[in-house]
């Protein structure tokens, strides 16, 4: 009996002191992020871009720029320097820190309808070393956070199901740029073998630096059963009964019975982490669960009317991908457990890339200069999908010590009894960067949107995982 009344009066303070901490981190929230319009960026050029962003955090904590401190601008804003000539392979892979090179995909320029057979290896590798040499610097003395490859594996290992990646091929690309950091020869992490719908990354349980890693980690081996990183390919986002609802039961729009692109991502990945978490955590570890899920998202080239419908406008589109934007943005936030989501920005394609053989620090347009009326696809509408996103995530996101502090405690099982909104999503917005180096896509006259993977993703990678290091709840 006396248990019992225990039992009730401790839970009855643990809801009091969860009440205040949440009418707490409410006012924190209303205060810190109902100026949220003082990030957004109302247009996709540069300039416009700093302008919607200069007010805006100042949260930022990689790197030496203004009073000690780096906003997301700083990264957003940068420029790409020819800093040396990188020699051969072993180069590029100590320059950018690889644990291998496994991405050797990239093709010279090609003219008079010449095709892959056309190229040697040696002419592939000179492309690459090329794409790579350009280092890109943030801008007020910033820089991006040293990638670690015990601190990566450690911070993912104590997410509950590890990071999630999800999008078309370009978030492949980007994915594949995280593989050439974690795995090599001598590193502990291995890749699956991948479907049409996903690959994962995992822990290797018989490799001699695991036992190490996961002591690091404070976790324990039972959470070798759940990968590091799990990458969806989902090229629209949303599912075919989603895709209605953003087109409004439109009849121009057309379903194709694409298995792979189409699928309940969300909800598989949903599923893996009420699994996780539903594991006893003395068993997991005592820090595992110390770090949010980590939800990375983007799209954009396949909202196009060869995917979606012929008979569709650009506004028909336009208005479809903003209700889409709008269902993602209520899921990532609204999911009963702690998750910090990024939104990568799409990155643009460069009409005429054959004809761009470096870089250009002030390019402003996608569009070919010496053919400015000629577009391609929906490369036009890019832009617009940007500004679009940016409408619902903001650029600097690093909590407070108190916000720090009062979401590790939520952590526990009172996160379920509440349930608040998680923080808004943050941007990593990569196209004005991207726009800079037409001359680093993949297949220059026959693909100008993807890019080789050593330079521009990697670049992306990077900024991705120093703001993943800066809201880091153990570090």
């Amino acid at each position: 009996m006396l248990e019992s009344i225990h039992k009730t009066k401790t839970r009855r303070r643990q809801i009091t002191l969860l009440a205040i901490t949440t009418a707490i981190f409410g006012l924190y929230s209303t205060i810190h992020l109902s100026g949220r319009e003082a990030y957004i960026a109302g247009s996709p050029i540069s300039k416009s871009v700093q302008n919607g962003i200069e007010t805006g955090s100042g949260l930022g904590m990689g790197g030496d720029g203004e009073g000690g401190r780096c906003k997301a601008i700083d990264y957003v804003l940068g420029k790409w320097e020819n800093v040396t000539q990188l020699k051969d392979e072993q180069d590029l892979v100590e320059s950018y820190g690889y644990s291998s090179w496994r991405d050797q995909d990239c093709w010279p320029p090609r003219f008079d309808k010449q095709q892959d057979k056309d190229f040697s290896p040696e002419d592939k590798l000179h492309q690459a070393l090329k794409s790579a040499s350009p280092m890109y610097i943030p801008r007020n003395g910033c820089h991006f956070a040293d990638l670690n490859l015990e601190q990566m594996i450690v911070l993912m290992l104590r997410m509950p199901a590890g990071l999630f990646m999800a999008g078309d091929s370009i978030s492949g690309q980007f994915q594949l740029a995280l593989n050439n950091l974690l795995i090599g020869p001598s590193s502990p992490a291995i890749f699956s073998e991948p479907t049409c719908q996903r690959r994962t990354i995992s822990l290797d349980p018989s490799h001699p630096l695991t036992p190490s890693l996961l002591q690091s980690a404070g976790v324990k081996e039972t959470r070798l059963s759940y990968p590091l990183m799990t990458w969806y390919r989902t090229v629209h986002l949303v599912d075919t009964e989603e895709l209605v609802l953003a087109f409004n039961g439109s009849s121009k729009h057309v379903l194709r019975p694409d298995i792979c692109v189409w699928f309940d991502w969300f909800d598989r990945m949903s599923v893996t982490i009420r699994q996780a978490l539903g594991e006893n955590k003395k068993d997991m570890g005592k820090e595992w669960g110390s770090e949010p899920t980590v939800l990375v998202v983007d799209t954009g080239p396949h909202w196009n009317t060869g995917a979606l419908g012929e008979g569709l406008d650009d506004e028909e589109m336009m208005k479809a991908f903003e209700h889409m934007v709008t269902m993602m943005d209520r899921k990532m936030r609204n999911v009963p457990w702690p998750m910090a989501s990024y939104w990568r920005t799409t990155s643009p394609g460069h009409v005429g890339c054959a004809m761009s053989q470096q870089l250009d620090n002030e390019r402003e347009s996608y569009l070919d200069p010496s053919d400015p009326g000629h577009s391609m696809f929906n490369w036009h509408l890019f832009p617009r999908m940007n500004d679009l996103v940016r409408q619902i995530a903001i650029y600097d996101r690093s909590p407070s010590t108190f916000l720090r502090l009062s979401q590790k405690w939520l952590f526990s099982s009172a996160w379920e009894w509440v349930r608040p909104s998680n923080p808004p999503i943050r941007l990593v917005d990569v196209y004005d960067l991207s726009l800079k180096r037409p001359d680093a896509h993949l297949r220059p006259g026959a693909d100008c949107l993807h890019y080789c993977i050593s330079g521009v993703p990697d670049v992306w990678q990077r900024m991705l995982w120093t703001f993943i290091f800066e809201e880091s709840y153990s570090l």
